[in-house]
C-alpha cells in the first residue's frame, strides 16, 4: 500500500506567497486600531456588565459573551506580539 502524496508544485507555493505577502509586514495604523477597539470593547462590556447587575443577572450573563470575544481578541494580539508578527 502506497501512502505517499504528490509533492505540491512550485506554482502552488508561489500562488500562496503572493496571497499572504501583504500580511507579512506589520502595519502600525492597523495594529493600533485593533488594540484600541479590542481593549475599548472589553472595557465597555465591563462597564455595561457592572451597571446591568442592578437590572438583571441574565443581562449581565449575556453581556459576558461579547466580553469573552474581546478577551480572546486581546489574547490573539498578545500571542502575535510574542511572535513579532503584530
Amino acid at each position: 500500500m502506497d501512502n505517499t502524496q504528490p509533492e505540491p508544485t512550485t506554482a502552488a507555493y508561489d500562488g500562496w506567497r503572493a496571497i499572504v505577502a501583504k500580511y507579512q509586514q506589520p502595519d502600525v495604523r492597523k495594529s493600533t486600531w485593533q488594540i484600541v477597539n479590542s481593549f475599548g470593547g472589553l472595557f465597555l462590556c465591563w462597564v455595561l456588565m457592572y451597571f446591568s447587575l442592578n437590572v438583571s443577572y441574565l443581562l449581565t450573563l449575556l453581556l459576558s459573551i461579547p466580553a469573552a470575544g474581546f478577551a480572546v481578541r486581546i489574547f490573539i494580539i498578545q500571542h502575535d506580539c510574542g511572535h513579532g508578527s503584530f
